[in-house]
């Protein structure tokens, strides 16, 4: 009874894996430490939604974007990559943002003037 239960936790032992993990920060291209949202879009880009602007990561290197760039705020707190591949995002600001080729300059935003935005969801 003793063997069987050695074999399986041998077995076990040998198929098991250490994933890579690792930190990026600022020294690597965030806008800054405090990441709110992260998403995955249709293309394979990382999106991060921070309190100092929006920042796309393509496995090497990272691409910021702030309100100089044409974001209608810097805090992001959530991300929509809806089914055509357009980004949304929304602001604490009560600003919806839809992004159809470049976060600069949104296409018909959407705001909610004295509300933070925390949700986004897609209907149909």
């Amino acid at each position: 009874m003793d063997a069987p239960v050695f074999f399986l936790i041998s077995v076990t032992t040998l198929l098991s894996q250490i994933l890579p993990f690792r930190n990026y920060s600022e020294k690597n291209g965030l806008p800054s430490p405090t990441v709110c949202y992260i998403i995955q879009d249709s293309r394979g880009y990382l999106w991060m939604g921070t309190d100092n602007g929006l920042s796309r990561f393509d496995g090497s290197e990272f691409k910021n974007y702030n309100k100089t760039d044409g974001l209608p705020d810097n805090k992001i707190n959530v991300m929509l990559s809806d089914r055509y591949g357009n980004l949304w995002i929304g602001t604490e600001k009560g600003c919806i943002s839809g992004f159809f080729d470049s976060p600069v300059n949104p296409e018909r935003p959407i705001i909610l003037p004295g509300r933070s935005v925390y949700s986004i969801i897609e209907a149909g």
